[in-house]
């Protein structure tokens, strides 16, 4: 049977529902699950992780060719720092992987992720302590920036930008010191950071963060046609024989189509995943597996265009949790601590708020719980263009 829950057969006597309602979506970890039923060699491929691979990244070439050309000015001793901008899920990590693999050649690189929010200078100078495995602390910022000159030459990719601000009374003073240690030691050391676009579009404004930075990086979602080639080329390499359906078809038609070595146009289909996806990588790839059939006998893919994913009842929510969704977005990641300094209000309604745009599958789990802040949430990358578009409908992001 398909592993969509929502589909109906002929037998049954149903008509297919016209659209997909957000509550009887499964879960990302019910729906990507059902990849371990997949030849090893294609799940890899199926799955919405961060790319390894350049043959895999499409739609990436001028990106590529500015983060090659920061490395160059770089190693001719000019102050270099670059931004990676882009949603979430639009393929910073994919781009920066690959700029790893491909460029970097004999120099030493770090990698690392800002794991929680430095709200505090204490914090800051906490974090690139035990970045750079610094043995003396430091009191000061300037204290640590001397200590950073003073080591040997490095690649700092830097993942999860967006931590760098929390947008409260004082919030901008962490965040100055951050770009400060920065723009001080970007002479010797080669910073690449990545953010989300919405917060970066709050911490610009607020801190004029851009004029930091030597290089900006836009990682904004690809084309239609760059994410059809990108979807494409990974069923290709995947090995697995696929067959497209069309949304009436049950899995008794498409095995039947795929008998007489007929198929349906994959026009509907691309169409439909990218509507429901808004181009987000991982939501793509949730939708595809969503309305798909594996069959292990044939080593065969069966694919059926999703219905349209019914993202009305958004508006309809309360005052208070859609501007706790707006807060999501604007700060990238939000924890329960966050939103009660933010919105001033208790630990518990704070998180009833959060609980229940988790349950209605609006935002998710971040799983980040360092230093006791309680849970961190972001929006679901299922439904995160639908929910960013409504926002900026209501003119709550911007």
């Amino acid at each position: 049977m398909w592993f969509t829950p929502f589909l109906k057969s002929k037998a049954a006597g149903k008509a297919l529902p016209k659209t997909l309602q957000v509550s009887t979506l499964p879960s990302r970890s019910e729906t990507f699950g059902q990849l371990d039923r997949f030849p090893q060699q294609s799940r890899g491929l199926l799955m919405p992780t961060p790319l390894e691979d350049a043959s895999l990244l499409i739609g990436r070439e001028r990106q590529l060719e500015t983060l090659s050309e920061a490395l160059q000015r770089w190693r001719k001793g000019l102050p270099t720092s670059v931004a990676l901008i882009g949603p979430q899920g639009s393929g910073k990590t994919s781009l920066i992987n690959c700029l790893d693999q491909k460029a970097i050649g004999k120099s030493e690189v770090l990698r690392c992720d800002i794991p929680h929010r430095l709200s505090s200078q204490d914090r800051v100078l906490d974090f690139f302590q035990r970045l750079f495995q610094l043995a003396a602390p430091c009191e000061s910022v300037a204290q640590l920036s001397e200590q950073v000159m003073n080591l040997a030459p490095k690649i700092i990719m830097m993942e999860g930008g967006h931590q760098v601000l929390l947008r409260v009374i004082g919030g901008c003073r962490a965040a100055e010191a951050f770009f400060y240690i920065l723009l001080r030691t970007r002479q010797r050391h080669l910073w690449m950071v990545t953010c989300r676009r919405l917060p970066w579009e709050n911490i610009d404004r607020m801190l004029g963060a851009s004029r930091y930075f030597s290089h900006l990086v836009d990682v904004d979602c690809i084309s239609e046609e760059d994410m059809r080639k990108a979807l494409a080329l990974r069923l290709e390499k995947s090995g697995l024989d696929v067959t497209y359906c069309t949304a009436e078809d049950d899995l008794e038609v498409c095995l039947e189509k795929k008998a007489h070595r007929e198929q349906s146009t994959n026009d509907d289909y691309y169409r439909a995943l990218l509507a429901n996806s808004g181009r987000n990588f991982h939501a793509a790839l949730y939708f595809m597996l969503l309305g798909s059939h594996y069959d292990a006998a044939s080593d065969s893919l069966y694919l059926r265009p999703p219905d349209r994913l019914d993202m009305t009842f958004v508006k309809t929510l309360d005052h208070l949790h859609l501007l706790s969704l707006a807060e999501i977005a604007g700060h990238g990641t939000l924890g329960i601590r966050e939103h009660q300094q933010v919105f001033r209000t208790a630990y518990v309604h704070s998180g009833a708020l959060l609980e229940y745009l988790v349950q209605v599958k609006l935002a998710a789990d971040a799983l980040r719980h360092p230093n006791g802040d309680g849970q961190v949430f972001e929006l679901s990358p299922i439904t995160h263009h639908a929910v960013t578009s409504t926002l900026e409908q209501l003119n709550l992001i911007y």
